[in-house]
């Protein structure tokens, strides 16, 4: 009979800890999916406030124009556009036709 209890009680033990397996196993992959985007939200704040800065500093000294970069500093979406461009002028990347589009 203490045998039976004991047998019995050891497989409740052995039931409790498969259901808390298979709810870490469920709830860990979520949790680093949302770390990994909370990681990425604060990235592209980060970005968003560098830019503001830099236009700030733009606006209150055009004549000088943005700061000088450092290797994590933000470039204004337009002067990106305006360097690539000019850096890209001779071959420039014109889309294919679309197929659903008949030329005339």
């Amino acid at each position: 009979m203490k045998e039976e209890k004991q047998r019995v009680f050891a497989d409740r033990v052995a039931d409790c800890v498969a259901i808390i397996l298979i709810i870490a196993a469920i709830a860990i992959p979520n949790l680093l999916r949302a770390r990994i985007s909370a990681n990425e939200s604060s990235a592209v704040a980060s970005l968003r406030t560098l830019n503001t800065a830099q236009i700030s500093y733009d606006s209150a000294f055009p004549t000088v124009g943005f700061a000088t970069p450092s290797a994590h500093s933000v470039e204004p979406v337009a002067r990106r556009r305006e360097a690539r461009t000019r850096a890209t002028s001779t071959r420039r990347w014109h889309p294919a036709p679309r197929a659903d589009i008949r030329s005339s």
